[in-house]
């Protein structure tokens, strides 16, 4: 940084550790202003560094870019940038020009899948804590067809699966478009970018009755559950199912939503905050 020929106006590091930290020390020493945003899906992430070291290191730091309300809180609450003017909450967004309703059937044909099937969609890590295999069983119990997008050692395994592997990012949006209902039963998260895509969708959502989801899913485009009882999940999938007004209902406030949530708009936001702080 200081062999640049022209000095930084700004440092920006993308979640805590280490690239926050990272930012916060090179801005203090070479006396510029730093930010970093906090998006991690848990402060157990950087837990190996002590609390007075992240507090002292942190406090430098000019503002704070929290992915949601609960990171928000959490990183003043916890005392690591205990500075609650200098945090501001911008949820995760999407490129409208990829994620966006999109026709279903014209999706299924083009993937082969069946035109008649209620079909549950989910992205993620094939990980514990995004719920594999909750939503594996409550699949199963609900007796509903899915697609699993993601990769990982949790493996899903319900009855009824039409798809499971990874995807390129870009092929996404159309086996999105292909299902009825996005579900993911995670167990936390900062803001979760599946939440996101799958609400510019256009898609009803269910997902975990906590405090990261607040930000993003309402009644007006989600059931949220309990993410460890998998009866409460297959429930809300067998609502959705057989409440098609309902589900239209979510779909409609899903998508409108996700036109709320959009890349460019939240960068100059971003922007426009961190400029407020020089």
């Amino acid at each position: 940084i200081q062999r640049l020929p022209e000095k930084p106006e700004a440092l920006y590091g993308h979640f805590v550790f280490p690239s926050g930290l990272a930012a916060a020390e090179i801005g203090a020493r070479a006396g510029i202003p730093a930010f970093l945003a906090y998006g991690e899906s848990s402060a157990k992430l950087f837990s190996a560094i002590p609390t007075t070291a992240l507090r002292r290191r942190l406090s430098a730091l000019a503002g704070v870019v929290a992915v949601s309300g609960e990171n928000a809180r959490e990183i003043v609450e916890d005392g690591l940038y205990p500075f609650p003017e200098k945090v501001r909450v911008f949820p995760n967004a999407v490129d409208p020009a990829v994620f966006h309703p999109m026709d279903r059937r014209e999706a299924r044909r083009a993937l082969g899948l069946p035109e008649d099937a209620f079909l549950v969609a989910f992205v993620g890590g094939f990980i514990p804590r995004k719920g594999v295999g909750v939503l594996s069983r409550a699949l199963d119990e609900a007796d509903a067809a899915s697609i699993f997008i993601g990769r990982g050692e949790t493996k899903p395994d319900a009855k009824n699966m039409l798809f499971s592997g990874a995807l390129d990012h870009g092929e996404i949006p159309r086996y999105l478009a292909a299902a009825d209902v996005f579900a993911l039963p995670t167990l936390s998260e900062g803001c979760c970018n599946a939440i996101v895509e799958a609400l510019a969708m256009g898609l009803p959502v269910v997902s975990s009755a906590r405090p990261f989801n607040d930000g993003l899913l309402t009644a007006e485009n989600s059931l949220r559950v309990d993410p460890t009882d998998e009866r409460a999940v297959a429930s809300a999938i067998r609502r959705l199912r057989e409440d098609s007004a309902l589900r239209a209902q979510l779909a409609e406030g899903a998508r409108r939503t996700g036109e709320a949530l959009q890349i460019a708009a939240r960068a100059a936001d971003i922007l426009k905050f961190m400029e407020e702080r020089l």
